[in-house]
Formats: C-alpha cells, sequence, structure tokens
C-alpha cells in the first residue's frame, strides 16, 4: 500500500510535504492502526558563479554547491558530513504517517556542496543495545559517523556496521537497520 502510494504521489505532487500529507491521508483512510515514519528529500544541484577575491586566494573551496528541500514525518534527521565545516544534524519536525488525518508536516532546505556526504538511517542504528542494555544513541552514533569522514561510501557503510557490531558485543539488534550514503 504505501509503495504505491509513494509512487503515485511522487508524479503528482512536487514538494515533499505535499508528498508526505498526501501520502498521510492515504494511509489514515486505508490502515487500521498501522502508522510509518518516512523522511524524504529532493536533490537539486546548481553551479554557483563567484568571482570573488576570496575564492581566488582559496582556490580549494569548491563554486558547485546545490539544494536540498526536505521533510520528516516522524523520522530521524539525516547527518551531514560537511567537507570543510562542522558535521551537522538537519532540522525536522513532523507526525508519524497514518496516526491522524491532519498533521504538520514541516519543510526545510539546506545547502550542500562538492564533498558533502549525507548519511540516512533508520532508528535502528541508534537503538541497539550492548549486553549491559546500554543503546547505542545519537552521540556516539554520530562519533562513527564522523570518524569514516574520509572514507568512500561503501567503506564508510562497512565502517559503521563494524563499530556497530563491535558495541553491540555480536548481539543480535532488534529493530530493522538502514544505512545509505
Amino acid at each position: 500500500m504505501a509503495k504505491i502510494s509513494w509512487q503515485n504521489n511522487i508524479e503528482q505532487f512536487k514538494t515533499p510535504s505535499a508528498i508526505l500529507q498526501r501520502l498521510n491521508l492515504q494511509m489514515v483512510e486505508n490502515t487500521a492502526g498501522n502508522f510509518i515514519t518516512a523522511f524524504l528529500g529532493i536533490f537539486e544541484s546548481r553551479i554557483r558563479h563567484n568571482t570573488s577575491m576570496d575564492l581566488k586566494m582559496n582556490p580549494e573551496k569548491s563554486q558547485w554547491r546545490g539544494l536540498f528541500t526536505y521533510a520528516s514525518a516522524g523520522h530521524f534527521s539525516p547527518y551531514i558530513i560537511r567537507k570543510n565545516m562542522d558535521s551537522i544534524t538537519l532540522k525536522v519536525k513532523g507526525s508519524l504517517i497514518g496516526v491522524f488525518q491532519n498533521i504538520r508536516i514541516e519543510e526545510y532546505a539546506v545547502d550542500y556542496y562538492q564533498g558533502d556526504r549525507f548519511i540516512f538511517f533508520t532508528d535502528g542504528l541508534l537503538e541497539s543495545k550492548n549486553h549491559q542494555g546500554e543503546i547505542l544513541g545519537e552521540e556516539r552514533l554520530y562519533q562513527i559517523f564522523d570518524n569514516c569522514k574520509n572514507f568512500e561510501g561503501k567503506s564508510a557503510c562497512e565502517y559503521i556496521l563494524e563499530e556497530l557490531w563491535s558495541f553491540s558485543e555480536g548481539r543480535t539488534v532488534e529493530d530493522d537497520i538502514t544505512l545509505l550514503i
């Protein structure tokens, strides 16, 4: 149900918040107490023509940048490892999909630059536990993300999953894990 709704709404609606709000209405009408979390973003790339002295003095600063427009429906925020700046988590605010008919889903936008890396993940990463019952949590997870700042995508995924396995001491995870870099 949700997969078909995604496909239909993406073709019909153009903004992340509109797509998520429409998906919510369809889920409320057609599911019995089920819900989903979702995060939807649109990457737009463009070239910034900047001839400032700063760029001439610092040629390593790229002129390439893009705009990432996004909305969340109860889902964790992606983490952005900036190539030449501090890493950030994106601001998100939105309700679960499929619970209430009228929900508020806010839309945001952030610039991104050549070399920035977006990390999308599900709560299974954050909620992984060790033998003492302690969860990994945001602080530790973000430190793991930052530790692989200079890795290629596949190597970064492998490193993150190895660190998760090490933290959980081989314990089976209780929730699904999705990781996209």
